[in-house]
């Protein structure tokens, strides 16, 4: 039952080759796109090339990458870094989208409030209402900890590579 199932499988999917069309393949070139936090793609097209740029001047200059499993992990650090960016403005966004939506009616039951106290609440009800809050908690800690590794890795493969160019006695 098992093969005839994956010679079936097998026989459907030979049968497509994909979108044909412009319009097409170009929407299935954004399918990672559909959550930007999470896209595999690091830069969307509404963000700054010359900011990314930038950035990646700057890790360079700092890290030196010599080889091309230095360079990815370079990589994999700038695409943590540039995502927490990203996430810190969405965020911020999202705070400030509840806070105008709150308004009128926090208005109209308290006399005043001080701004850290309509961000409480607009931070309750992302927390409570949509789960949003814990969605992008979620989403800094597994870029702080893509970050955290990658940054481990090439210390330790740049201290292999200082010890493989030191000159044995």
């Amino acid at each position: 039952m098992q093969d005839l199932r994956s010679l079936t499988s097998a026989a459907n999917g030979a049968q497509s080759n994909g979108p044909t069309s412009p319009e097409g393949k170009a929407r299935s070139a954004r399918n990672a796109e559909k959550h930007g936090m999470y896209s595999s793609a690091v830069l969307l097209h509404h963000e700054s090339n010359e900011e990314f740029a930038l950035l990646q001047e700057r890790y360079y200059q700092r890290f030196l990458p010599s080889n091309q499993p230095e360079v990815d992990l370079v990589d994999q650090m700038i695409a943590a870094t540039w995502r927490l960016r990203r996430f810190a403005a969405v965020e911020a966004a999202a705070i400030d989208h509840a806070m105008d939506a709150q308004r009128v009616d926090l208005d109209s039951i308290y006399k005043a409030l001080e701004p850290e106290t309509r961000t409480h609440f607009a931070l309750e009800k992302l927390h409570v209402d949509s789960g949003a809050m814990a969605s992008y908690q979620r989403f800094q800690a597994a870029q702080i900890r893509q970050y955290d590794r990658a940054f481990r890795n090439l210390q330790t493969l740049q201290k292999t590579e200082i010890r493989r160019s030191e000159p044995t006695s």
